[in-house]
């Protein structure tokens, strides 16, 4: 068996949150299997991607909210409840916006900021990766 592959799969592994991967190559097959991590990652895991988006989605006249996970974007608790918040709307910090669904989980993705939501960047349903913009918000 190839070392470089079976390196190759748990780092994807690694890098996505998975808790099981399935890789099919011609007549080799990998399947690998691990416990899910006792809790998410923190915000610190996350840092050098947050850096990296402020640099590009962050002034003085806005903040871009961005993912934090790899996951499905609902505007919504419910497809019978209406969004958390539509173009115009008014947040404050700490309101929650959207809801990305990761691995059954749903995880509530709140404004960094006041403002006013200017942009929604995603529509329901969106599989949304890691520092993808989700709103912009015009400070207040």
């Amino acid at each position: 068996m190839d070392k470089k592959l079976l390196k190759m799969a748990a780092d994807v592994m690694k890098e996505l949150s998975l808790t099981e991967i399935k890789i099919k190559d011609g007549d080799t097959e990998i399947e690998m299997k691990r416990e899910a991590p006792a809790e998410p990652p923190s915000k610190n895991d996350l840092v050098p991607i947050a850096e990296q988006a402020e640099q590009h989605h962050e002034s003085d006249e806005f903040v871009d909210i961005l993912s934090p996970l790899i996951g499905v974007f609902h505007s919504a608790p419910s497809d019978s409840e209406p969004a958390y918040v539509q173009t115009g709307s008014k947040v404050k910090k700490g309101d929650v916006l959207c809801l990305v669904e990761s691995m059954k989980m749903l995880n509530e993705i709140t404004s960094e900021c006041d403002g006013t939501v200017t942009s929604i960047f995603v529509t329901d349903d969106t599989l949304v990766e890691y520092g993808n913009p989700l709103f912009r918000i015009t400070l207040d």
